[in-house]
């Protein structure tokens, strides 16, 4: 709602939020690795791990931070900037290192994979982790926000079909093809060094460097609207195994075509 040009410096419309509790001890840490998902009214701040401490409790699981700036109407309402959305029974916000992607003309997002604790409970930074909170285990997970219903927001947890691996840190864009878009997984890792503290390393990197480059020759395809997934080969070689990345879609202007840029990155080894 800021001109700007873009010969000027444009980080001067950028602007610092600040969150207010609204129950007060530890409902609202800094977060590590989380994503942002949302359409153009509203966002969620969803996943992400939270430094150990022993001064408060762990956040709950059931519950995620929204920040509200306009009615559906297009109209700003009197919601208080940020509050708690609780979350479906079989969802929760402890997860961390997945894809996040958002689609507001769908009034859609999604979070792709990523990693859990070992009991799927609190997670931690693994500089302060135990073995019970360290985000290790790899989910197998497409987690559904739909944002058609403002204040009526639902998530829903939906388990990915057997052929399409989970991973850590994949990039995931929505691109506005078919009925409803299509959604693209690219790169990731599996056994990734940055769970490590001790010794900066993969876990597995023989099974790393095996799996995690077929993340890019072999891309993964989610069809929005009929709820299916795909798989779909490259050709070119590829650029090798790849995470904690990002990416972008950039169409045509006559939607002829749509490209797909991946900046940055390195390969999660060591």
């Amino acid at each position: 709602s800021k001109p700007f040009n873009t010969s000027e410096n444009i980080t001067a419309i950028l602007e610092e939020l600040r969150k207010t509790p609204t129950g007060g001890g530890n409902l609202q840490p800094d977060y590590y690795d989380g994503a942002l998902l949302g359409n153009n009214e509203e966002f969620f701040l969803f996943g992400g791990m939270t430094r150990r401490t022993g001064a408060f409790a762990d956040p709950p699981g059931d519950r995620v931070l929204t920040y509200r700036r306009f009615q559906y109407s297009g109209f700003k309402d009197n919601f208080a900037p940020f509050i708690d959305t609780m979350l479906r029974p079989n969802t929760t916000r402890y997860i961390t290192y997945g894809g996040a992607a958002s689609a507001p003309s769908e009034n859609l997002a999604w979070y792709f994979s990523g990693l859990r604790a070992p009991g799927g409970g609190p997670i931690h930074t693994p500089s302060g982790a135990s073995d019970e909170t360290h985000a290790v285990e790899v989910s197998n997970s497409l987690i559904v926000v739909d944002l058609s219903d403002q204040q009526q927001e639902t998530f829903t947890n939906y388990t990915l079909p057997p052929d399409i691996p989970g991973r850590a840190n994949p990039e995931l864009v929505w691109v506005p093809v078919g009925q409803r878009g299509i959604l693209v997984a690219l790169g990731g890792v599996i056994y990734p060094d940055f769970v490590d503290v001790v010794d900066g390393k993969s876990a597995n990197e023989t099974a790393s460097k095996e799996i995690s480059p077929t993340f890019m020759t072999t891309i993964d395809i989610y069809d929005v609207a009929s709820g299916k997934w795909y798989r779909q080969g490259t050709s070119g070689g590829g650029p090798g195994q790849l995470t904690r990345g990002c990416a972008v879609v950039a169409r045509a202007q006559d939607a002829s075509s749509f490209n797909i840029y991946w900046y940055g990155g390195y390969d999660g080894l060591n």
